[in-house]
């Protein structure tokens, strides 16, 4: 693991997390086929961060 990647693992653990927490508070995340606008944002940017820590780029 390069020292990027370790700078970029707990951005996307972070971004988990918030994601999570809404999640867990939200009715429309938790009900099948809803949408929720702030729900994907925040999967959105956990996939990203996600993408940068596997890739490599921390930024």
């Amino acid at each position: 693991m390069t020292s990027k990647q370790t700078t970029a693992l707990p951005t996307a653990e972070q971004e988990w997390r918030t994601a999570i927490e809404h999640a867990a508070c939200c009715l429309a995340c938790q009900t099948p086929a809803a949408m929720c606008e702030t729900g994907e944002a925040l999967l959105a940017a956990y996939s990203s961060a996600a993408r940068q820590a596997r890739s490599g780029d921390a930024g």
